[in-house]
């Protein structure tokens, strides 16, 4: 104990304040399932009377609406009642800080009596200045416990009988959520009291009901609030609906299952990004995404895979024996160390992958989806709310409003869709996982290997797209001249060319140059030639996990010895001279 008043916990046996309002997190995510349910529940019975006519609507309607009121009546109940004993937290929690308060002012008056009275031959405390302090500070310590007493008995009262002052007073403090008020119709919260309850109620997260974020968001729209002050709510709802369009559950969404398990969530993120560009060619960076996202996904499979295939052929000392072949670009060294790669190595990249496919998604497709569901107006919204700003690019929410609106525009031209196309990527390859791949570059004592080993088998998965070794390759010469047999001499020089990359795809002017002059390129190009939308409509039509598999590393390993033997070029050069 900090002093002579006690706390909650130390008057009731240990239970904390925060333990009492975590208690209540399980039943509020079950109680706003109950609201939505009663929502959706409502809905349905308008929608049936709306489709029926004359005795056959009421016989309809009155098979929906029981149930509706049955769910409302138990998602109410719920939600005052998990309102009340949050509010009560927080009412304990302003009572410890009370108590904080006077033991701490009792301690320091006893600390400043005791050096006031300090002398040779008394130095202990003082029992009686002491209890006189405490005896100040106890009439402030009762008002606090009477408070105390009074707001357990309200809540006790919210439990047993709420009013309707009650229940506005609740929503107005963020004890309600603000989706429950349908649940209430008799109750009208003004524009201040509804924009302060939703500034007070804890900002959504990722797996809330998609019901419960539309109700909340259609409440924030119509009070005609700043969409920075409902951001995060508007963030997550188009994550969501992303997500529900994928397919996928943001549960089952955890890099740290590894690739294998994540396997099917990681094809949906790719089909995903094809059916938005084929409801909408417009729409090119989706096209884009599907297009690249097999060999993004085949890179994180492989690492794992390369090590497990070089470990068979170590010998005792940890050695690739020389009778071992390598596949270009391997070297013997650079084998050896792939082979010794601890598995928390392995697993610490491969979630750098994944942690990457999926910040990708939760912004590009959150604003894909946003408009492919809402328009411009959806695009603006996310921008008034701040969501495309980006502190790494100060042009980001320009750049982001510009490419959709190009995109929007039917009378756009090709070029232009290119250049918001080019903008999207910006945004994808610059803004949101730049940061991981230097992370993964100055990994320590593996980062440069691994980016190194990407940068040269990677083959991005566009027709006409080479390797990046292809595109900027190792290169070097040399020259020699020799007198054989005099007086003349005989020069000659040798220029070799090897598609080994000179630079690395986890650098960003690397790989920003090399996505720019040839990705891109390939890209735009496969767009626009005759015959190209057919050959990428065939592309995305087939299965998604087929398309991975062919970039594997065990299917690629003949086409990486033909890109060595065809891109390797050496030139010889003999001059004689006097």
């Amino acid at each position: 104990m900090g002093g002579p008043f006690e706390n909650y916990a130390e008057l009731y046996g240990g239970t904390t304040p925060a333990a009492i309002d975590d208690s209540m997190e399980t039943p509020a995510i079950n109680a706003s399932r109950l609201t939505a349910l009663a929502t959706e529940l409502h809905s349905d019975a308008s929608q049936a009377g709306s489709h029926t006519e004359g005795s056959i609507t009421g016989a309809v309607i009155g098979q929906v609406v029981p149930g509706q009121q049955v769910a409302a009546r138990l998602a109410s109940h719920a939600l005052v009642a998990i309102g009340a004993i949050r509010g009560f937290a927080a009412d304990a929690t302003t009572f410890d800080a009370t108590v904080k308060t006077l033991n701490d002012e009792y301690a320091t008056r006893v600390s400043a009596a005791n050096r006031e009275r300090h002398d040779p031959d008394h130095t202990g405390p003082d029992p009686a200045s002491n209890s006189a302090i405490e005896a100040d500070l106890r009439p402030r310590y009762r008002t606090a416990l009477r408070k105390l007493d009074d707001d357990a008995h309200h809540a006790a009262h919210l439990l047993r009988n709420p009013s309707d002052a009650d229940i506005r007073r609740m929503f107005a403090d963020g004890l309600l959520p603000l989706e429950a008020l349908v649940l209430y119709p008799t109750i009208t919260l003004t524009r201040d009291e509804a924009a302060r309850a939703l500034r007070l109620f804890d900002p959504p997260e990722l797996g809330t009901p998609l019901e419960v974020l539309q109700l909340r968001l259609d409440l924030a729209r119509s009070l005609g609030l700043d969409p920075r002050d409902y951001a995060q709510l508007l963030q997550v709802y188009w994550q969501s609906k992303a997500l529900k369009e994928a397919g996928i559950n943001i549960d089952d969404w955890d890099i740290t299952r590894g690739a294998p398990a994540l396997s099917d969530i990681i094809e949906k993120v790719y089909d995903y990004y094809g059916e938005l560009f084929k409801k909408n060619p417009n729409m090119e960076w989706a096209g884009l995404a599907n297009l690249v996202g097999p060999s993004f996904a085949a890179g994180f499979l492989d690492l794992g895979t390369m090590r497990e295939i070089l470990q068979k052929y170590q010998d005792a000392s940890g050695k690739i024996p020389d009778w071992v072949p390598l596949p270009y670009p391997l070297t013997r060294e650079a084998a050896e160390q792939l082979a010794n790669l601890g598995e928390d190595e392995v697993t610490w990249f491969e979630q750098k992958f994944l942690s990457m496919q999926q910040q990708i998604f939760l912004d590009m497709g959150s604003m894909n989806q946003a408009y492919a569901d809402g328009g411009m107006p959806a695009i603006q919204e996310m921008a008034d709310a701040g969501l495309f700003e980006k502190t790494t690019n100060p042009y980001a929410t320009d750049d982001m409003l510009d490419s959709w609106r190009v995109i929007n525009d039917p009378t756009s031209t090709p070029e232009e869709l290119h250049e918001a196309a080019y903008k999207m990527a910006y945004r994808e390859q610059h803004d949101i996982i730049q940061d991981d791949y230097d992370d993964m570059r100055n990994h320590p004592g593996t980062g440069e290997l691994v980016t190194k080993m990407f940068s040269t088998v990677g083959q991005v998965s566009v027709p006409g797209a080479h390797t990046m070794g292809q595109y900027s390759p190792t290169e070097f010469g040399a020259s020699v001249t020799v007198d054989p047999w005099g007086p003349g001499k005989v020069t000659t020089s040798v220029d070799v060319s090897i598609p080994i990359p000179t630079g690395n795809v986890a650098d960003w002017e690397d790989r920003w140059d090399y996505f720019t002059n040839d990705t891109l390129p390939a890209y735009v190009d496969l767009l626009d030639r005759p015959g190209g939308r057919e050959e990428l409509a065939d592309i995305m039509d087939r299965d998604m996990g087929d398309r991975i598999d062919e970039f594997r590393i065990h299917h690629r390993i003949d086409d990486l010895a033909e890109v060595f033997v065809e891109g390797t070029d050496v030139d010889v050069e003999v001059k004689a001279g006097w």
